[in-house]
């Protein structure tokens, strides 16, 4: 979590990849973040089509997304990424005894096994 506090995981290591399963334009009742990703993709001059793997970071802009080759380290929302570590995590550290913070704030790898 340091890392990615101090913007050091590269984008590509934090990037959501998601297939655009229909044309853009089919997307009116509710726009999926990697449809947002691909509608910035396409004002930038990229054309996408259905079947498009779409790469994209969560970021601090308006859209709270853009595509890995249009972001930058800076651009990342870092706590969006911690949350989502914490709701991936939680049950399984929960059923272990940890909790998530603690785990988060510990330095050392014995404070799990010897404490």
């Amino acid at each position: 979590i340091d890392d990615l506090r101090k913007k050091k995981i590269p984008l590509e290591d934090l990037a959501f990849n998601v297939m655009v399963s229909k044309d853009l334009d089919e997307y009116v009742d509710t726009t999926p973040q990697h449809v947002k990703a691909a509608r910035q993709l396409e004002r930038s001059g990229k054309k996408v089509k259905r079947g498009d793997i779409i790469s994209f970071v969560k970021t601090v802009s308006p859209d709270g997304v853009k595509p890995t080759t249009l972001a930058r380290p800076e651009d990342i929302d870092v706590n969006k990424y911690i949350e989502y570590m914490r709701s991936t995590f939680e049950q399984l550290l929960d059923a272990l005894g940890y909790e998530f913070d603690e785990i988060i704030t510990s330095t050392r790898l014995e404070d799990f096994f010897w404490s």
